[in-house]
């Protein structure tokens, strides 16, 4: 994985995808202007985490990179987990006949 994350314009050096254990933070509409504009990544999926944080998957239309954003109760945003080569799973069809 040798892309870059580009987030110069969030005051963040140059961060290689393959350093995954450092995560980078900022507010979160920094974060979107630059995975927009950086990577063309749009909002895929969105959810709640145990902890109360919004979690957000943001993926290239091409597929060629996706991007995985957890913003935490106090405001933070972080970028957990970048990569490449997105594949959406088609989501099965429900049924009136489904129960939880």
């Amino acid at each position: 994985m040798g892309r870059l994350l580009g987030c110069c314009a969030l005051g963040v050096a140059m961060i290689p995808l393959t350093i995954a254990a450092q995560e980078v933070c900022a507010t979160r509409d920094a974060l979107l202007d630059a995975l927009a504009e950086d990577y063309q990544e749009t909002p895929a999926a969105v959810g709640m985490s145990n902890s109360g944080g919004v979690m957000e998957v943001f993926t290239a239309r091409d597929g060629r990179t996706w991007t995985i954003l957890l913003t935490r109760p106090d405001g933070n945003s972080c970028i957990l987990a970048t990569g490449e080569l997105w594949t959406p799973v088609p989501q099965p069809v429900a049924s009136a006949d489904d129960t939880i």
